[in-house]
């Protein structure tokens, strides 16, 4: 008995030190590092698929083949996914804008226009803008603040999980408002200056650019579906699917899937995160892999100068 009490210490101790070796968990570290600067709503996982498995003449059919690929991947590692029944896919239009030098991406910004397409190739009314901060300190991306003037605007931040090199979590934290306008709200967007953003969003005029900057818009056309969801330890997480053209019938240039959940407290939601990054490397990037774009890792991030790059 009193040998027992002895080896009993050592193995809590042993015990204690394997925890404090291992360290916070990501999901702890990012929680202690954002909390501090605001709220962050949800998370969104994407991975990057070889462009190649897209037809743009038969978008849905190659959206319904990658969700087979996604559901036999699902089943083999217990997740349940539900296909929506519709699946509809949506065409849109994505304009980037930006400084020749990527300016504003370079201060912490993104700024983008989207314009919804009908299959017949016309314009649907209205258009989004989208300004985010990203690519900085917490302090920074949570802490600018990003509310609208004059106008309604939706605001939300989230986390962007990946795998790094090594095989490890990594984060990409994002801020963003969305609004919406008609086709006159945003003025002419060929060549727009700074002020005609800055003026619904005035967070940019911290990017030290002057008001009468003019910015260069790189277009890209979208397919995109919701296809469906998956449980994710209680909390339903959208799937989407979405492939990039320089033009409309084109060649891909891009291809995505992505899960999502949103309108969530990230910071009291521990076990919906562990089930993400499980479905993400085990049901992606193992299950998938063979369908991976390669050297993918690079575009899990911003795509804006890789689409100056190919101009």
């Amino acid at each position: 008995m009193f040998r027992l009490i002895p080896l009993l210490v050592v193995s809590v101790l042993l015990s204690a030190a394997v925890a404090l070796a291992a360290g916070p968990s990501q999901y702890e570290s990012n929680v202690a590092a954002w909390k501090p600067h605001g709220s962050v709503n949800g998370l969104e996982y994407k991975m990057a698929l070889n462009p190649v498995l897209f037809a743009t003449d038969k978008p849905k059919a190659s959206f319904n083949k990658l969700w087979d690929a996604l559901s036999a991947s699902a089943s083999k590692n217990g997740f349940l996914l539900t296909k929506s029944e519709k699946g509809k896919v949506r065409l849109r239009m994505r304009s980037y804008y930006d400084t020749d030098n990527l300016a504003l991406r370079d201060a912490g910004f993104v700024v983008r226009i989207t314009t919804n397409y009908k299959k017949d190739g016309s314009v649907k009314e209205g258009r989004r803008l989208t300004v985010k901060t990203s690519g900085k300190d917490p302090a920074f991306i949570l802490g600018t603040s990003l509310v609208p003037v004059g106008i309604k605007g939706e605001i939300a931040a989230e986390d962007h999980p990946y795998l790094d090199a090594q095989g490890n979590m990594g984060t990409r934290l994002e801020k963003s408002v969305n609004i919406r306008g008609d086709e006159n709200t945003f003025g002419e967007l060929d060549r727009p200056r700074l002020q005609q953003f800055s003026r619904f969003v005035p967070a940019l005029t911290k990017s030290g650019l002057a008001a009468d900057t003019i910015l260069k818009a790189v277009n890209v056309c979208t397919y995109s579906a919701k296809m469906g969801s998956v449980d994710l330890a209680g909390v339903e997480a959208e799937i989407a699917f979405e492939a990039w053209t320089a033009s409309w019938g084109g060649e891909p240039i891009a291809l995505e899937i992505s899960f999502s959940v949103d309108d969530q407290d990230y910071y009291s939601i521990p076990k919906v995160v562990a089930a993400g990054n499980e479905f993400y490397r085990k049901v992606l990037m193992q299950g998938l892999g063979h369908m991976k774009l390669p050297d993918g890792g690079k575009f899990s991030g911003s795509k804006l100068k890789m689409l100056r790059d190919m101009q």
